[in-house]
């Protein structure tokens, strides 16, 4: 094999790499988490979960996909309700943009008694995503 057609063929390879790693990082749906710890490296939390102790701010995190199905949103939507109610306790717009990978929300759980809520996070007129947790 000629140095040529080994450095092509590593090149192939790295492409393909690349490709799959591409894939694999990209999003094409629509996420929510919930917690105390945002990931500042990727659009998660560290420490996502559905049962806190109300002694911390919560962060509620969108998480948007990318490619064409946002480019003609203009806005989205955050809100927290107490579950079964329809009361909304705290409320957010999101303007999207074609860069806006995620969405941090600061939520104002410790003003709210324990119990048991729901997080929406709506998208044009639908809801994309929602989270039942619960504060002790």
């Amino acid at each position: 094999m000629t140095v040529a057609a080994v450095i092509i063929a590593g090149m192939v390879l790295l492409a393909g790499l690349f490709a799959g790693f591409k894939a694999i990082s990209q999003s094409s749906n629509y996420g929510l988490q919930l917690g105390k710890e945002v990931n500042e490296e990727y659009p998660r939390m560290r420490d996502n979960g559905r049962e806190f102790k109300n002694d911390g701010v919560l962060t509620a995190l969108a998480i948007f996909p990318d490619g064409d199905k946002k480019k003609n949103l203009r806005v989205s939507q955050l809100y927290v309700t107490k579950k079964g109610d329809s009361t909304v306790l705290q409320k957010e717009d999101i303007r999207v943009t074609e860069d806006l990978a995620a969405y941090p929300l600061r939520l104002k759980n410790l003003a709210w008694p324990s119990g048991e809520y729901t997080l929406y996070f709506k998208v044009g007129q639908e809801i994309e995503e929602s989270i039942d947790f619960i504060l002790k």
